[in-house]
Formats: structure tokens, C-alpha cells, sequence
């Protein structure tokens, strides 16, 4: 071999190299990240006293190919205080049992979502659901509405190994432990970083 054909192929080895070490930092932190259920729960009490019997909560493939959020909860007087509290369940496979991995505090919603918080998940959590729904505002609330919405991609993602994960979001309105509203998210997270690991 020629050194003008030996330079020509260390070029061309290094290029490749290269060009595949950047697809794989490109996408060891990429997620994909895909919702396959969402629907809500009400308390007896607070459907009569609260809600208009219009409301609706379901789940739908949109365009045939992108699950979506579909949400319009009517209250007849307006929310001006909204304690919350998110816990994520996780399983690996489908024949595993969900076992609960992460859970908020319990906070009030009204002021977090007008004023700042120390904690690290809170804030997660509200720039989630801020991306998510930007037509989503601080009290007093009349209703809850999203259309055809989809989870926002955000960081937080990437720290989640693959699975199926289970969201709940429990509503405490009437008072601090009530759990008047209760929404589930349940979605899947395939992670490229855990297959480029050979997990």
C-alpha cells in the first residue's frame, strides 16, 4: 500500500470514528418518552359541590399517531386554594409489580405556581407542567382545560431508566387530605442511554 493510500485511509477511519462517537453523545441522553393512558378520579363530594357535569378526562391518539391529554373540568365556584401531591410508580416489564420510586411534598399550588420554592422536585414538577399546558395560570381557577396535550420533553426525563411508569396526581380541594381529584398518567420511557449501556 501506497502512503498516499495509507494517509487516505486513516482519514477516512478516523472520520467514521468520530462521526460515530458523536451519534452516541448525541443520543446517550436522548429519551423517548410516549404516554399510553390518562384519565381522572372524583370524589362523590366534590363532583355535587364543585364540578359541572360537562367535565371530561380521557386519553386520545391524535392524528393516529400522537397520544394526547385531553382535559375540561367546569367548577362551579372558583378553586383559590389547591393542595397537591405527585407520586410515580415504576415497573420494568409488564409482569413486574409497580413500586413507588418518587413522591412529592405536599404543596399548595396557588402560591407555588406565583411564587418560588426551595425544593428541587417541586420545581421539576412545575416547569413540567408549565411547558406542558401554557395556557395553565395562577388562582383563582374557573376551570381546567387541555386540548389534544402532549408531556413536554425536559431534562428531568433523562435521569428515568426504561419502563412503564404510572403518575398520580392527587387533588386535595375541599380540604388538606380530602383527594377530591385524582389524575393518572401512565407512560413508557424507553431510554437510549440504558440501551447504549447494554442494560
Amino acid at each position: 500500500m501506497k502512503f498516499n493510500q495509507i494517509v487516505a485511509y486513516f482519514f477516512i477511519l478516523t472520520f467514521i470514528t468520530h462521526k460515530n462517537c458523536a451519534i452516541q453523545k448525541k443520543t446517550a441522553k436522548a429519551t423517548i418518552f410516549k404516554i399510553t393512558n390518562f384519565y381522572c378520579n372524583y370524589t362523590d363530594q366534590f363532583l355535587e359541590k364543585f364540578l359541572y357535569k360537562n367535565s371530561t378526562c380521557y386519553f386520545k391518539i391524535w392524528n393516529r399517531r400522537v397520544p394526547t391529554i385531553n382535559l375540561y373540568l367546569g367548577f362551579t365556584q372558583p378553586l383559590n386554594k389547591v393542595f397537591i401531591e405527585v407520586k410515580l410508580n415504576y415497573k420494568r416489564s409488564d409482569n413486574d409489580d409497580f413500586k413507588k420510586v418518587l413522591q412529592t411534598p405536599k404543596f399548595e399550588l396557588c402560591y407555588t405556581i406565583s411564587s418560588s420554592t426551595d425544593n428541587n422536585l417541586i420545581k421539576k414538577v412545575m416547569e413540567i407542567v408549565k411547558k406542558s399546558f401554557p395556557e395553565f395560570h395562577g388562582c383563582p381557577y374557573t376551570s381546567w382545560t387541555a386540548k389534544n396535550a402532549t408531556v413536554a420533553d425536559h431534562p428531568f426525563w433523562n435521569f428515568l431508566t426504561s419502563g412503564f411508569y404510572h403518575a398520580i396526581i392527587e387533588l386535595n380541594i375541599l380540604g388538606k387530605d380530602t383527594k377530591d381529584v385524582t389524575f393518572h398518567v401512565d407512560t413508557v420511557i424507553n431510554s437510549v442511554n440504558d440501551r447504549l449501556k447494554g442494560n
